[in-house]
């Protein structure tokens, strides 16, 4: 056997046993469908990524200007989105 193959045998190996590991698709199509009845805007199934994901928004606020001025056209046209996404999450929700 050349390095070659057992690196790929070794990665073979460690791929089987994180789909081991891994969530039944039957658990992750009930997660789904759960969600989607209560018409939630985000399905996350994996509670081991919440620290990451709260970096990630860390960051992602971080970014945002502090010291810049929002002109008056662009807040009316922001409210203007945000009153129609609550309509669009207020939709009964329809199986």
């Amino acid at each position: 056997m050349d390095a070659g193959t057992a690196r790929t045998e070794a990665e073979a190996a460690m791929i089987r046993s994180l789909l081991e590991q891994s969530m039944d698709p039957m658990d992750v199509g009930a997660a789904v469908v759960a969600a989607i009845r209560r018409n939630a805007p985000y399905i996350l199934t994996h509670p081991e990524f919440r620290d990451v994901v709260r970096e990630m928004h860390a960051a992602l606020d971080a970014a945002f200007p502090a010291d810049q001025a929002i002109p008056p056209g662009r807040m009316a046209f922001e409210e203007h989105r945000r009153a129609l996404l609550a309509k669009l999450r207020a939709l009964p929700v329809k199986d």
